[in-house]
């Protein structure tokens, strides 16, 4: 199971109203290969872009550089990104 679909499966479970015990319990991997760590540093990233008021396409490549995330997942990943930026 990748990091992508952890993600996936986790916001869907904190949808559902599941407790945080049963899903961190359920994808239970080391700190750095976790859910929530994942999210974490995507929405820490989003936060940072979004410091100066403006998230801007050089921030995002700038991510994307750093950050490895498989075709298959760029929508998930975005979608905690923009989450995150939004406030």
């Amino acid at each position: 199971m990748s990091i992508w679909t952890k993600i996936t499966t986790a916001i869907s479970m904190l949808a559902k109203g599941e407790p945080l015990a049963k899903i961190f319990s359920k994808l239970k991997t080391p700190p750095e290969k976790s859910v929530a760590f994942t999210i974490a540093v995507i929405a820490l990233s989003a936060k940072m872009a979004k410091a100066d008021g403006i998230v801007t396409n050089e921030e995002i490549k700038a991510f994307r550089q750093v950050f490895f995330i498989p075709k298959n997942e760029e929508k998930n990943a975005s979608m905690v990104f923009n989450l995150a930026r939004k406030d």
